[in-house]
């Protein structure tokens, strides 16, 4: 019975699509730091929550980045494996398929995916750097993913507030997740994955696959494995682990957006806000109705796709 392996058939379009969405993503971010300077009275709020959002588009462009890297080097070890193919057969030498993956460098292809996952979970710290900076209005006091998520039960003032639950939510079935098997990699050992390829009959074509380990499904399980679907998949190939690793990151920190949007506007004292901390300021103007409304309003509907 043929293995079936679970992996992206086009990676370019895939990582095209990955770019997007951090593009898309970043512009959520960029609302929301819009609307915590309207709609907090906190006098250093632009430049203070301006540098924190940026750190996490710059760590989340870094994974794709290294997506891309991975890419390349597949790319490059194909074409390195098809011309030994031809060298060889022209010579009338046979060796085994095992042989060639031997000249293959996987702990370089494999060290892009642990770059990926360091970023992505760095990424998550920026992110609760940012709730924190928003609940506490203190640049000094804020605190890595870990730290917040303790928060959430031993400070009284996290008690009433849904993102809470929210926050708990994304630990619980994601981040923690993450960066257990993050420790893993950098305080225990590294997982090798192996490869595997196959040529076609004219020897114009070689795809080579680097396969997930075992050891990383078992840790990634419930994020890898698609529950809707009665597919039987028998292994993963490592550019479908990054993607959906990816791409549930980015599902992830927008519900948390949307969190962190609710928690700044509800019971907000827009426009006096504004008029506290500046003296003069912009609105935007309702055509619908021509009144005055936050330019994080309109920067938000256009992030959330809602005329």
């Amino acid at each position: 019975m043929e293995t079936n392996i679970k992996t992206i058939k086009n990676v370019l379009d895939n990582a095209e699509q990955i770019f997007r969405g951090i593009e898309r993503l970043e512009k959520g971010f960029r609302a929301i730091s819009v609307a915590y300077d309207e709609h907090s009275d906190d006098k250093h709020s632009f430049k203070n929550i301006g540098h924190l959002q940026s750190n996490i588009t710059y760590r989340l462009y870094s994974a794709r980045e290294q997506y891309m890297i991975y890419i390349g080097g597949i790319k490059r070890a194909e074409q390195e494996i098809l011309e030994m193919h031809k060298q060889n057969k022209e010579k009338g030498i046979q060796i085994g398929s095992q042989s060639y993956t031997e000249f293959i460098n996987e702990l370089n292809l494999s060290s892009y995916f642990d770059n990926i996952l360091f970023n992505i979970c760095s990424s998550f710290d920026y992110l609760s750097h940012i709730v924190s900076y928003v609940l506490y209005k203190n640049k000094d006091r804020t605190f890595d993913w870990d730290k917040l998520i303790k928060k959430l039960h031993s400070d009284d003032r996290f008690q009433k507030l849904e993102i809470s639950n929210d926050l708990e939510k994304v630990n619980r079935s994601f981040v923690f997740k993450l960066q257990k098997y993050r420790s893993r990699l950098i305080h225990t050992t590294r997982d090798k994955h192996q490869l595997h390829y196959k040529i076609d009959d004219k020897m114009e074509n070689c795809q080579l696959l680097l396969i997930t380990s075992k050891t990383t499904i078992n840790h990634l399980k419930s994020i890898l494995v698609d529950k809707n679907s009665s597919e039987t998949i028998d292994e993963y190939c490592l550019n479908y682990t990054i993607s959906k690793i990816v791409y549930e990151t980015l599902y992830n920190m927008e519900f948390l957006l949307d969190s962190m949007y609710n928690m700044i506007v509800v019971n907000s004292d827009w426009p006096n806000t504004l008029q506290i901390k500046k003296n003069f300021y912009i609105v935007n103007l309702n055509p619908k109705n021509g009144k005055s409304e936050p330019v994080s309003k309109k920067l938000w509907n256009e992030f959330k796709k809602i005329v």
